[in-house]
């Protein structure tokens, strides 16, 4: 029997976490503690490494109990296509020498090693950190966890919105700050909690009827193609409105106009998945631009604060 090598273990366990999708993380919280330098002018670089560094164990914990749990529901075995955006981590799957109970044990690690972060957090911040953590730590584990396995009834992409959109850039924003001054933190991540929600959105429909059929009924296939690829675009045009609203308001500094550049984008992604929503292999560039929107969205919210600051 082949040994395997300590780098490949910690590789894989790496790779398990899916951590190209780490963005989900550390944009809302580059954006939370970015609006709270411009602001208030604070910024306490241990305090943001703590809330991003336990924002992304979170994010490695609640991407690997879906792998897990997906596996023992029997949809990663049923998945044909190989849209690397689709079909969940199928680490499960592909590895033959790691078991569910390992897997199910490191997710766990992950859990409990953003917990203890959390908890250090609520001792120097105080309560509303713990009801943040508590909401997000219950949506973590039962987003696709038994008996509410709740991205099976059409909570997972509200959740997801929720969580990585305006519940951590307002976390961010408070470790910082200790002020819970919603304008701005809350018209800034409605945006990108949005943009994060539609990742999911596009990159449920390979698994279509996969996930149909084990009765993994999240939104899209409850809409069915139609009206989920309406709802896509109602979604992305509407996240675009609010940060037009809010810099044409005032509540967002000017220079956040730059995350506006992300539309010609999301217009191509959008073009795609009109094309290719029936076609797994076809809507992979829609899925990556999608992920590029969120992304690029992201850090030029973050840019416009920085130089509403520096600069202006």
């Amino acid at each position: 029997m082949q040994r395997v090598g300590l780098s490949s273990k910690i590789w894989f366990w790496f790779k398990a976490t899916r951590f190209p999708f780490f963005q989900a993380a550390y944009i809302p919280v580059l954006i939370g503690a970015s609006i709270a330098w411009s602001v208030s002018g604070l910024f306490d670089p241990f305090l943001f490494a703590l809330t991003l560094i336990g924002g992304i164990l979170l994010q490695a914990a609640v991407n690997m109990f879906n792998d897990y749990f997906d596996y023992l529901s029997g949809a990663d075995q049923m998945v044909e296509h190989r849209n690397p955006f689709a079909g969940g981590g199928r680490v499960l799957v592909m590895e033959r020498g790691i078991t569910p109970k390992k897997h199910l044990a490191v997710s766990f690690s992950y859990l409990v090693l953003g917990s203890v972060i959390g908890f250090y957090l609520i001792l120097l911040r105080g309560f509303i950190i713990l009801v943040l953590g508590i909401i997000g730590v219950f949506s973590i584990y039962f987003y696709t966890a038994p008996p509410l396995q709740l991205s099976y009834k059409g909570f997972g992409e509200l959740l997801v919105g929720l969580n990585f959109g305006p519940l951590m850039v307002i976390g961010s924003y408070y470790v910082q700050t200790q002020e819970l001054s919603l304008q701005q933190p809350l018209t800034a991540s409605i945006p990108i909690g949005i943009l994060i929600a539609m990742i999911l959105w596009i990159n449920e429909f390979p698994d279509f009827h996969t996930d149909k059929a084990i009765g993994k009924h999240h939104l899209v296939v409850r809409l069915g193609y139609r009206w989920a690829i309406r709802v896509y675009i109602a979604s992305v045009v509407t996240a675009y409105i609010i940060i037009g609203y809010g810099i044409a308001c005032g509540i967002l500094p000017f220079p956040v106009l730059l995350s506006l550049a992300t539309i010609p984008l999301c217009l191509k992604a959008v073009t795609i998945l009109l094309k290719s929503h029936q076609d797994p292999m076809g809507l992979i560039p829609g899925n990556a631009l999608t992920v590029i929107t969120h992304l690029v969205t992201g850090l030029l919210i973050v840019a416009g604060y920085i130089i509403s600051v520096t600069l202006i």
